[in-house]
């Protein structure tokens, strides 16, 4: 049995997806801070974070302590599945399940470094895009909406996209 979800949050769209699963599934929810005092050593977990160019941020942690049988990464992008891949990679993680949601971005609430990340990110975004039109060749729909939200933030976070890990944690019971 999951004895809790743990997440970490920077600009507040994994702790929504937290809050929302725990709503959902009936497993308390906790900022990782709060957990490692609270969740003894050992107990099974579903892990949340934000995922920053390959990495789950404080995946470490949380592995040393906890028994992670889910991993769910947060991003700004439409499609994951590179992150998830990059991660997993980089994490070494086998045998977890591994889920991605579109979060957001909050551009108020980034530190200076995350910013001149994202400017570096959407800078080369664009640059790809305007190529692609130049050789005539077609832009995605998830690289037109991923460029919008490194240029503008947004919010994607909903209830519904938490169904593939509510799925997952009912056919599971784990």
């Amino acid at each position: 049995m999951i004895a809790a979800i743990i997440y970490k949050s920077q600009t507040g769209h994994t702790r929504a997806y937290a809050e929302l699963l725990s709503e959902e599934i009936g497993i308390p929810s906790y900022d990782i801070g709060e957990a490692l005092t609270m969740i003894p050593k050992g107990a099974p977990i579903i892990f949340m974070s934000w995922i920053k160019f390959g990495d789950i941020v404080a995946y470490g942690r949380a592995s040393r302590k906890y028994d992670i049988k889910a991993v769910v990464a947060v991003g700004i992008s439409a499609a994951g599945n590179k992150q998830l891949d990059r991660a997993r990679k980089r994490h070494r993680i086998k045998g977890q399940h591994m889920f991605y949601l579109r979060g957001g971005l909050n551009l108020k609430n980034i530190h200076s470094i995350e910013r001149k990340m994202i400017q570096a990110m959407q800078s080369n975004l664009a640059k790809a895009i305007a190529k692609k039109k130049k050789k005539n060749q077609s832009v995605t729909e998830s690289e037109r909406d991923t460029l919008n939200s490194l240029m503008n933030g947004g919010n994607y976070v909903r209830k519904e996209n938490l169904s593939s890990i509510v799925q997952w944690y009912k056919e599971n019971e784990i």
